[in-house]
């Protein structure tokens, strides 16, 4: 499981939606299957629990690595936004300036 933790991290990592979805995708797999072990084996033994744990610390680093990442999307997001606001203007100005020159 250590292996799809990588390339959760390392689709997360590689940045763009399809890497972020990818390592989402990875990474619920991940928690899912530690549930379902958990859920299937009852107790278990002290390697087991130190591989939860080792399991869960690389989980919780995922969600903070697309925390950071949904914050990072959310501040692009807002640019993006200003950058078609900015272009609606432009075009609405120059559409005018079109128009007036057309009744010269």
């Amino acid at each position: 499981m250590s292996g799809e933790i990588e390339a959760a991290q390392q689709a997360i990592s590689g940045g763009g939606w399809a890497g972020i979805f990818t390592g989402l995708g990875i990474a619920g797999t991940v928690a899912y299957k530690a549930f379902r072990r958990v859920k299937d084996d009852g107790e278990g033994d002290r390697d087991k629990a130190k591989a939860d744990a080792q399991n869960d610390a690389h989980i919780a680093h995922l969600n903070s690595e697309i925390t950071r990442l949904t914050g990072e999307l959310k501040e692009v997001a807002a640019e993006v936004k200003t950058l078609i606001k900015e272009n609606s203007e432009l075009a609405a100005a120059a559409a005018k300036a079109q128009a007036e020159a057309l009744i010269l």
